[in-house]
């Protein structure tokens, strides 16, 4: 009786050693078992700043405009969609937004560890941080799907556009459940 509850519990932990090893294949193959994403963002986000500064402001709009959108899902980033129209990138109230070339080079680092949703998310959050001299830090979580879907006639229809007065941003941001000081703060923080 004891020898069959060895050999079971032999069985059952060749199983789950099995089970892990299928897993971290499948999950990237050769890649090691852990990444560490929000330090590679970091640290690509500090490169980045100290090289050239108004990239930090760059990444908090390119977040904004990501997710006021669709929520936050990388449809910002899309070159191409399957409809063949324009993408959020081509939309006018998109002209002038920065920060994709960064977001592509630390995606390229990362590989398939991280949706480019998260990287965006994360390397605005770390640019805050960076140039508030750590004063803004927040944890955000991880797990966000990368969208396939771009449209820069809806974008331009959601987005707050430039040419706005005062009161049509008040009214555009309460759409959102945003208050007038967060609004004064959300466009300050990414001019």
């Amino acid at each position: 009786r004891r020898h069959r509850i060895k050999m079971a519990k032999v069985n059952a932990g060749a199983a789950l050693l099995s089970l892990c090893l299928l897993l971290a294949c499948s999950a990237g193959g050769t890649q090691a078992a852990y990444v560490d994403v929000e330090g590679t963002v970091r640290t690509e986000v500090e490169k980045a700043i100290k090289s050239n500064p108004g990239i930090g402001a760059a990444l908090v709009r390119l977040v904004f405009h990501d997710c006021w959108f669709q929520g936050c899902d990388g449809s910002v980033l899309l070159d191409k969609t399957t409809s063949g129209g324009n993408t959020e990138k081509k939309a006018i109230n998109n002209i002038g937004l920065d920060g994709f070339n960064l977001i592509d080079t630390i995606k390229y680092k990362l590989g398939n560890s991280v949706s480019c949703a998260d990287i965006v998310v994360f390397a605005a959050r770390d640019a805050a941080r960076y140039l508030s001299g750590g004063k803004i830090t927040y944890s955000v979580p991880s797990g966000r799907k990368d969208g396939i879907v771009s449209s820069a006639a809806a974008a331009d229809a959601i987005l707050p556009q430039s040419t706005f007065e005062f009161q049509q941003l008040v009214d555009n941001f309460a759409k959102k459940n945003f208050t007038q000081e967060e609004l004064v703060i959300l466009s300050g923080a990414h001019s």
